[in-house]
């Protein structure tokens, strides 16, 4: 349930837990692979690896940019986005690469899904040449489209409450000058519009907690990116010390780790890293040569 990268957005847009720790309630689940993209080749494609970084294992081999993976609930699907020159789609495939199937129709241009906690609907960025971006969702099953922010101003990053009544989102709807986005819910038919953050500071990539009771985000304040912790009715947002460039974060499912991608002090290309809720025992993950991101959190049942 990640983002758009902060290059991505305008490229795509010009074109057209308590206060340390694990949350007291956190669900018993048993994490599984972390899937992410990564620019190994000529062009982005998803992997696949443990929570320690090994048994990496490439899932998909296209000419075009697979970016920006979801595990569905159920951790038997991988929905992501493919993409060609900034026009993108959302295409599903079982957890080993298999029977990739494109879900949204070729006349929109899409991103950024997360899945309905039944497994049956996808939400994702819409890149539109008259509003810009909006958050739609599809269901699966018929295939119905419906455009939820449209009429509010427009939303970016998509991320679905585990419990199924609201969906996060960044949006600039409020922001005169055009350049803060803010972190925001809405209900999946498009009513109760809440804004959660207010303050000077881009947020992004929202991704709930298990027990959603919190959302992680990346914050970009002091001219560098870091990974964040809020309370879902909007209070009580807790900086985490992270390294440079730190976005894309997703919980894993037993709530007790966070994987993110930040930048090595010592390489120009942003890396998997993985740290504790609290933020204590950041490790890397990944050592590619080139860029890595958009990493999402298997559960198993």
């Amino acid at each position: 349930m990640r983002l758009v990268r902060a290059a991505s957005v305008a490229a795509l847009t010009a074109l057209v837990l308590t206060s340390a720790g694990v949350p007291a309630s956190a669900p018993q689940a048993r994490n599984g692979l972390i899937v992410y993209d990564s620019f190994r080749h000529v062009s982005a494609d998803l992997y696949t690896m443990t929570a320690a970084g090994k048994k990496g294992r490439r899932l998909t081999r296209s000419p075009h940019d697979d970016e920006f993976p979801a595990w569905s609930p159920d951790g038997r699907r991988i929905a992501f986005g493919r993409s060609r020159d900034f026009v993108g789609s959302i295409y599903v495939m079982t957890a080993a690469g298999r029977k990739l199937t494109r879900v949204t129709p070729a006349n929109v241009n899409a991103a950024d899904p997360t899945w309905s906690p039944d497994g049956n609907q996808l939400a994702f960025t819409v890149f539109t040449s008259t509003t810009g971006p909006e958050i739609y969702v599809e269901d699966l099953r018929t295939h119905v489209l419906k455009d939820l922010t449209s009429a509010l101003g427009g939303g970016l990053t998509p991320a679905w409450s585990p419990a199924g009544s609201k969906i996060a989102f960044i949006s600039m709807r409020d922001d005169p000058t055009g350049d803060i986005y803010q972190l925001y819910t809405i209900a999946p038919d498009g009513s109760k519009l809440t804004r959660l953050t207010n303050e000077f500071s881009d947020h992004g990539a929202p991704d709930w907690a298990p027990n959603g009771s919190q959302l992680a985000l990346s914050v970009y304040s002091g001219g560098n990116d870091r990974i964040a912790i809020i309370n879902a009715d909007g209070t009580g947002e807790r900086k985490l010390k992270t390294p440079p460039a730190a976005i894309d974060p997703a919980w894993s499912p037993d709530g007790r780790r966070i994987v993110f991608s930040a930048r090595p002090r010592s390489a120009p290309s942003r890396q998997i890293y993985v740290m504790g809720a609290d933020g204590r025992g950041v490790r890397r993950l990944t050592h590619d040569h080139s860029e890595a991101g958009g990493p999402d959190w298997q559960r198993l049942r």
